[in-house]
């Protein structure tokens, strides 16, 4: 439809304002009427037709007329055939009223056009209303009236905000919101309120005697952000850190980084508090959120200084100051937010030194455009587009004369017959290309059966899992960078026996990582991260006292990342043949027969065979849940 609107604006020019029709018409209704100066019925609705305009014109509605006479194509394409006819232009599509032209007719005409989607509000659907701006990340609006359905000046604001706020509306006549008036002392009249993240107190009201539409219009765009915004569009950033321009003052933006995970919500719960109060920064001060798993190619732009940013019981706080529309300073706030009352004490400090020019923002980065997260699905995407370019080239081709679509037709006709017959050559192709890969099978076939009857049926190969060593360069995708919930599956090997612990534990192991999504195996090198090891379990029950390559050979760590926790199995058999062996050289020292020391003893070769025996138990224990979880600090330095 858009390259027909085209046209039809440079023809609306003459009218005045009217060219702006087709931007507009996805906010903004149009109602047009179309007459020339020789229709004697056109004259007798004029009448109506200025009451409309006094009418409709101050609630938002785009009034305008055309005159068939000097716009005889613009006419057909509006899709009017008789005169006089009101059509209604919405979201870029022309609608012509059909039914007596009156001025109730058009007004309900046009509540039935408007594509908008109020909800009912009543006692007990008020908090899931609210609620759901969490998820949404848009305000509510609840209108108040004695009307039995929204008014057409509600409507119409609804549709021009429709993007940005969820409208609803309350019967205040009706027994299931008699609680509702009462809670929030709302008259006979009627009365809007704005909700924001809390359920029981409105952030901001218009009460009957402003109901009017610039009023509506200038409250709703007033309370078009949550008090705490979650940066989910490149327009909400813009709004809530716009860059510094001359038009715009200068404001510091603290956005909290945080996943889509319910454990989270403490993190954002807290901080909204604090924005919520930290009123000396009003004006100065814009706070909000963002989801990492959603925004992660704007996030990942701010990798400098991370070391200090955050603890493991704690979210990183970003401080920007956006001097260009993509080019941004920054810094974070130390060992970030923990939702503390520290925390607010630390960040009021932080933002009072950076605003007093007293500690500058350290770094810089060039940011992209952030993920519009409530876009439409892709085949809705592709449906509409799909639909608009149905009505342009129908719209194109009703209006052709005779010339020009016999040569569309010819275009179209050959256009057709080059796809088909290219079609044709390529099936041929891939028929003869199937041909010859079934005669290369059958002689394959014949030449392993010749092969088969002279040295016996071929052994099947074995699968294994492939393994990552835990080195510097993999540390972080192993451990440090794990998500929620997922896990690292690594086993301790010394280099003598490496190459048969390996494949007798990716063997073991194929199962789980062919069925379980949560886990990624690995191993370590016993002679570089021996040391690694030992920090990690010294404080386990199990830990050997004497450290050494073959004592630690066999160990698996389960190890979670984000939640800084591991598991561990030891080998069983190791564990009580460790313990036989160390009465047994107490009592030979005491009676004074041992030959050997009780080192020689311990470091014998390792047997595969035994060492890894019983790790399917564990690992189903681990799928389970039900193994005892070490805590860790942090997570040792990989050298």
């Amino acid at each position: 439809m858009e390259p027909v609107w085209d046209s039809l604006v440079e023809e609306l020019q003459p009218m005045g304002g009217v060219q702006t029709v087709l931007p507009q018409s996805s906010v903004k209704p149009f109602l047009l009427e179309v007459y020339n100066d020789w229709c004697l019925p056109c004259l007798q609705v004029e009448p109506v037709w200025d009451s409309l305009v006094e009418e409709l014109q101050p609630m938002g509605i785009g009034m305008g007329i055309v005159n068939s006479d000097f716009a005889a194509k613009l006419t057909q394409r509006l899709g009017v055939s008789r005169l006089p006819a009101i059509v209604a232009v919405v979201d870029g599509r022309p609608v012509t009223y059909v039914g007596v032209i009156s001025r109730e007719g058009i007004r309900r005409f046009l509540e039935r056009l408007l594509p908008v989607s109020i909800m009912e509000v009543t006692d007990s659907s008020l908090n899931d209303f609210v609620s759901g701006c969490r998820h949404d990340n848009k305000p509510r609006a609840v209108l108040f009236s004695q009307k039995p359905a929204p008014s057409l000046l509600y409507r119409v604001v609804s549709f021009a905000y429709q993007e940005r706020v969820v409208f609803g509306y309350a019967n205040t006549k009706a027994a299931n919101t008699q609680t509702l008036r009462f809670d929030f002392d709302v008259g006979s009249g009627p009365t809007l309120l704005i909700f924001k993240e809390d359920n029981d107190k409105p952030a901001d009201r218009l009460e009957a005697g402003e109901m009017q539409k610039g009023s509506l219009n200038a409250k709703i765009s007033s309370n078009l952000h949550l008090f705490l915004p979650r940066l989910s569009s490149q327009d909400i950033f813009n709004e809530v850190c716009p860059p510094d321009t001359s038009q715009t003052p200068e404001r510091l933006c603290a956005i909290l980084f945080t996943y889509n995970d319910a454990d989270h919500d403490f993190f954002r719960d807290t901080y909204r508090q604090y924005a919520k109060s930290a009123e000396e920064f009003q004006g100065r001060v814009t706070f909000s959120y963002l989801y990492e798993s959603t925004q992660g190619s704007f996030a990942d732009k701010f990798n400098e200084g991370l070391e200090g940013a955050f603890i493991s019981t704690s979210v990183t706080l970003l401080l920007l100051w956006r001097r260009e529309e993509f080019s941004v300073a920054y810094g974070w706030l130390p060992t970030g937010w923990q939702g503390t009352g520290n925390d607010h004490r630390r960040l009021t400090s932080e933002l009072q030194t950076v605003l007093q020019g007293k500690k500058p923002l350290p770094f810089s980065a060039k940011i992209p455009e952030l993920y519009r997260e409530d876009q439409p699905a892709l085949i809705i995407q592709l449906f509409k587009k799909i639909r608009n370019t149905w009505y342009f080239m129908w719209d194109w081709y009703h209006h052709m004369d005779v010339i020009e679509s016999t040569m569309v037709i010819s275009v179209l006709l050959t256009l057709l017959m080059v796809v088909a017959g290219g079609f044709v050559l390529s099936m041929a192709n891939k028929e003869m290309q199937n041909e010859r890969k079934r005669e290369r099978r059958q002689r394959a076939t014949h030449c392993n059966r010749g092969n088969t009857d002279q040295t016996g049926p071929t052994p099947r190969k074995r699968r294994y899992l492939e393994l990552d060593e835990l080195v510097p360069s993999t540390y972080a995708n192993l451990i440090l960078d794990l998500r929620p919930g997922q896990l690292t599956v690594l086993l301790a090997v010394g280099q003598e026996n490496r190459e048969v612990l390996l494949k007798t534990f990716a063997r073991e192991v194929y199962p789980y990582a062919r069925e379980s999504k949560i886990a990624g195996f690995g191993f370590l090198l016993l002679e570089r991260n021996q040391a690694w090891l030992e920090e990690l379990l010294q404080n386990t029950a199990d830990f050997p006292t004497k450290v050494t390559v073959p004592n630690c050979e066999g160990i698996v760590i389960a190890a979670n990342g984000h939640r800084c926790y591991y598991h561990v199995f030891y080998p069983k058999q190791r564990q009580s043949n460790h313990k036989r062996k160390r009465r047994d050289s107490l009592d030979g020292d005491f009676v004074g027969l041992n030959d050997s020391t009780s080192e020689e003893e311990e470091e014998r070769p390792t047997d595969a065979t035994w060492v890894l025996s019983g790790l399917n138990f564990w690992m189903d224990r681990l799928l389970e849940g039900t193994l005892k979880k070490y805590p860790t600090a942090g997570w040792p330095d990989v050298r």
